[in-house]
């Protein structure tokens, strides 16, 4: 049986969701200044730089606690801690380089949360038999590259447009941030996501042969 061309309603809506938060992050790039300048005024800035910091330690220990409670479970573990020493290393880099800039900060759950959604749509797309582009033939035709390529390619736009926006200016270090946001949702992924992100997809059954299974037994 042929495999279906469109998309399921509930695949539809991740990429809706998608979409729409990833013209999200074009409108805070145009108001976060506005906003964090407003919250600077109200707490002084160094009670606000203490609070964006005390937020981010939280974020890291709830990430540190979840790899404690999936290390049991994950698949080359090793290879995960190799990734998440080099990943801290790099993140420690640019904070001893950023110091109170703590604005900077935004672009780890901002592109994190990027990859995430277009991973999860991508893998929704796969499982429903759609082609889908930027997708690579054999070992690497999972979801993983296509999503890291899209959002990329976002954070990429999204720094340039500074250019077209007042007061603000084209920053090669965002780029890097914005790929180590990237980095940061690829981690996340690997912890919940019992399949490789970058390998082999998984091969599509139709709808129809699931059920027709089911029913035989």
């Amino acid at each position: 049986m042929a495999s279906p061309k469109r998309w399921r309603p509930a695949t539809l809506l991740l990429l809706v969701a998608a979409i729409c938060y990833s013209i999200l992050l074009f409108f805070i790039a145009s108001w976060l200044p506005l906003l964090t300048k407003k919250a600077a005024a109200a707490l002084t800035w160094a009670v606000y730089s203490q609070i964006v910091k005390g937020l981010v330690t939280f974020l890291a220990v709830v990430f540190a606690y979840i790899a404690f409670i999936k290390w049991p479970s994950l698949k080359n573990r090793w290879l995960f801690l190799l990734n998440l020493a080099l990943f801290s290393a790099a993140t420690w880099h640019f904070i001893s380089r950023l110091g109170d800039s703590v604005n900077e900060y935004i672009h780890y759950p901002q592109y994190g949360t990027l990859v995430i959604l277009w991973y999860v749509f991508l893998k929704k797309t796969i499982n429903d038999g759609v082609k889908i582009p930027l997708r690579l033939p054999g070992r690497f035709s999972g979801p993983g590259v296509p999503a890291v390529v899209v959002a990329g390619l976002l954070g990429i736009c999204e720094e340039a447009s500074q250019f077209l926006i007042p007061l603000r200016v084209f920053d090669l270090q965002d780029i890097l941030l914005n790929f180590m946001g990237i980095w940061f949702g690829v981690l996340i992924i690997r912890l919940f996501e019992r399949n490789s992100l970058f390998g082999e997809a998984p091969r599509f059954v139709p709808r129809a042969d699931v059920d027709k299974g089911l029913s035989g037994r």
